[in-house]
């Protein structure tokens, strides 16, 4: 009797951890869109498989572009390692790999690989409508820009102000 009881708590343990992990796994989903769902899988030696999400696609123009930002040498720097972050999550490495080649973050990995998502399609669609390519590559170079604020945002209006 005692085993049967013992059982049954046990099913329902398990059936609650199953919810709870899909919960989660859906959570993640609405917070990290360009997650797969496998991240919990474990790969190979027992270590959990890099984050993996959609690859970046780049046409050939916007691939040799952006080679041409790195060999610049009046680029900025901070440009440079953009275009590398995005060359080579179009080369198909992972955020982790590309951040301890470039003596990053992975957040920073990521947080380019979205904004490229986010921007894709204003830039194939910049790509079809300009022929000339150093306006392109300036178009290109803009969209790695980052539209810096000065201090905090203002509470006060200017009409407070005065």
């Amino acid at each position: 009797m005692f085993q049967a009881f013992y059982e049954g708590v046990l099913k329902v343990g398990q059936q609650f951890i199953e919810c709870a992990v899909e919960g989660a796994q859906q959570v993640l989903g609405v917070l990290c869109p360009w997650s797969r769902s496998d991240r919990g899988d474990l790969g190979g030696r027992g270590k959990r498989r890099a984050r993996q999400g959609r690859p970046i696609t780049l046409s050939a123009r916007q691939k040799r572009l952006l080679e041409k930002l790195l060999r610049c040498p009046t680029t900025p720097q901070r440009i440079v390692k953009r275009s590398r972050i995005i060359l080579a999550l179009a080369a198909g490495r992972t955020p982790k790999e590309i951040a301890r080649a470039l003596g990053t973050t992975a957040m920073t990995v990521y947080k380019w690989w979205a904004r490229w998502f986010r921007e894709s399609s204003v830039i194939s669609q910049a790509e079809r409508q300009e022929a000339n390519d150093r306006r392109f590559s300036a178009f290109l170079t803009q969209r790695l820009q980052v539209t810096y604020r000065r201090g905090t945002p203002a509470t006060l209006s200017p009409e407070q102000l005065v």
